[in-house]
């Protein structure tokens, strides 16, 4: 029995990679998109842009990659 928040593992596929950087290129290469989290002021640095999960807007055929934690 898992005891992951809300059930989480039980809804979402979860893993562990290695290599961030090979994973995004292979899961690019087949449309995805990638959300992470930032604070206000990191992201436009890297010229990414800034939404509030509450305004993300995902189509149920898309494919989401979440991402948690440090990959640099």
């Amino acid at each position: 029995m898992s005891k992951a928040s809300c059930g989480a593992l039980e809804t979402f596929r979860v893993a562990r990679v290695p290599s961030f950087m090979h994973l995004h290129k292979a899961l690019k290469s087949v449309g995805a998109s990638f959300v992470g989290t930032s604070d206000a002021s990191s992201a436009p640095r890297y010229g990414k842009p800034v939404i509030e999960l509450k305004d993300l807007k995902i189509q149920p055929e898309e494919k989401i990659v979440v991402v948690l934690g440090k990959f640099f």
